[in-house]
């Protein structure tokens, strides 16, 4: 099964949703672990783990919306944002935040409590290590 724009997501019984998203998962949950890893700065691949299945639970949650959505790949990554800031706040790590924010391409404001992103005018054009 593929996941299609013209695909009939509603007209699937329960079994046949539960066998998408795990092809969806399967498809998907490497990217999923690398990019919260890269994103965090993490090398525990427990506490990468927690944060994955964190991400994959809401994605399960709001799955009408990922698999009818027209850019799956672009649910995922806000939803990634979304428990990687969470997470980064709860540690306190202000500096990676602001790192993170100088070089998304999703404004992640909305993704936590902490300041808007500088302007993409006014960010480096050098990439912050």
């Amino acid at each position: 099964m593929t996941v299609s724009d013209d695909y009939d997501f509603y007209a699937l019984s329960a079994n046949n949703i539960r066998n998408l998203f795990a092809h969806f998962f399967d498809l998907n949950n490497p990217q999923v672990f690398s990019a919260i890893a890269k994103l965090t700065g993490l090398h525990d691949e427990q506490e990468i783990e927690k944060l994955a299945i964190k991400v994959w639970a809401d994605l399960w949650i709001h799955r009408n919306e990922l698999l009818n959505g027209t850019r799956p790949g672009v649910f995922i990554y806000r939803v990634v944002l979304q428990h990687v800031f969470l997470y980064l706040e709860k540690q306190g790590k202000t500096d990676r935040i602001g790192k993170l924010r100088a070089i998304l391409f999703i404004d992640p404001a909305h993704y936590g409590s902490f300041p808007a992103p500088v302007e993409r005018a006014q960010r480096s054009p050098y990439p912050v290590k």
